[in-house]
């Protein structure tokens, strides 16, 4: 579990510094590569150097030809590593250059949505303002209409209480009821 998220770690560093200098991570890496591939071939030398030393020990040279043979074996198999790891190299080069290409493209695509964007967003804004003027004026005429109806209701509800304050004072001289025959 921990060689698991360093694995992780190493490859999300590797992809960080690949993104920042895709060619010196590239060098580095084939350095690494190549140093993975050395270690191995120092290892089979110093095996020839303990089977020469068994050699001089033990003469016997059909064990020390199954060794050599073994070794050969060993060396073959970590050129092949190498060169496989060299060709993932050039098609992850290849694969970067042709997404840099794609890049290069896209950027003038993106940058004139990115001005058409802004556009409406002015234009967005322009609209907007418009509307909150509008809606203010339009609540300034409600407001002064309001207070006109308001004006006016008072001014009938105190016309009534007048009304009904003189005709309280007038004196009552009958308790009948004047008819227009009365007159």
């Amino acid at each position: 579990m921990i060689s698991d998220s360093l694995t992780v770690f190493m490859v999300q560093e590797w992809k960080r510094a690949y993104a920042k200098r895709p060619k010196t991570t590239a060098v580095v890496t084939l350095v690494f590569m190549a140093l993975g591939a050395i270690v191995p071939i120092l290892d089979i030398r110093n095996r020839n150097a303990e089977l020469a030393e068994l050699r001089n020990q033990n003469p016997d040279f059909d064990s020390q030809l199954v060794q050599l043979e073994t070794t050969e074996e060993q060396l073959k198999a970590v050129l092949a590593f190498v060169h496989s790891q060299k060709d993932r190299v050039q098609d992850f080069q290849s694969k970067i250059d042709s997404l840099r290409t794609e890049q290069t493209e896209l950027e003038p695509v993106v940058q004139a949505n990115r001005e058409v964007v802004e556009a409406l967003f002015s234009l967005q804004e322009r609209r907007q303002q418009t509307r909150v003027w509008r809606e203010r004026w339009i609540g300034f005429g409600f407001g002064v209409l309001a207070s006109l109806i308001a004006s006016a209701i008072w001014y009938f509800v105190i016309k009534a209480f007048r009304r009904r304050a003189t005709l309280a004072k007038l004196p009552v001289t009958s308790n009948k009821i004047p008819t227009t025959s009365d007159e």
